[in-house]
């Protein structure tokens, strides 16, 4: 009888190259489901469009201001913070509506409405529809606030984007410094 021979040189290569291909699979699903589920977790309950809409305040002004209701009628209104203009950057997404979320000289919050629903009284007031405005074009937007506590001052402004459905998306990255409408001598009605 004739044994047959085995070539162990070429079983080697065979089990080094299935081990290798089964390690590289382990890992993608190791990877797989760590990256998932931190994802996942990020962008639950959010739109979309909160990823695409950018909104980004060029500059901000404070105190009392005169807005124009339409082309014949203006009134004067206390309180008020000014974004002009308000730039819609570049992406999709449709958008409902705006937060101004307002930051004293500390960088503490001193007026975030629908966020912080103890400024109920807080009046939105925007020079067109803003569902009307498309990529790279501007847009007045005011709010009026109750009076500001003692010594607070509001020096900085930042945007939350409400997108459709009434989802309110994450503070923007974009902020713009405040200035008192009277040192710019802004006037009144």
């Amino acid at each position: 009888m004739e044994k047959i021979k085995l070539n162990k040189k070429g079983l080697s290569t065979i089990v080094g190259t299935l081990l290798i291909v089964l390690l590289t699979i382990i890992g993608v699903g190791v990877l797989w489901a760590v990256v998932g589920r931190n994802t996942e977790q990020a962008i639950s309950g959010q739109s979309p469009d909160c990823f695409t809409l950018d909104l980004e305040p060029i500059s901000c002004g404070y105190g009392n201001g005169c807005y124009q209701v339409s082309p014949t009628q203006r009134i004067n209104i206390p309180n008020m913070v000014w974004i002009s203009p308000l730039r819609r950057n570049e992406g999709d997404g449709e958008l409902e509506s705006v937060i101004l979320v307002v930051k004293d000289s500390s960088g503490n919050i001193v007026a975030a409405p629908a966020i912080d629903r103890s400024f109920p009284e807080v009046r939105y007031h925007f020079e067109k529809d803003l569902s009307e405005l498309k990529e790279l074009e501007t847009i007045e937007v005011g709010a009026t606030f109750p009076p500001w506590p003692n010594g607070v001052v509001p020096v900085q402004v930042q945007v939350s984007t409400v997108v459709k459905g009434g989802i309110v998306c994450p503070v923007s990255t974009h902020t713009a410094s405040c200035v008192s409408l009277e040192s710019i001598n802004v006037p009144t009605c």
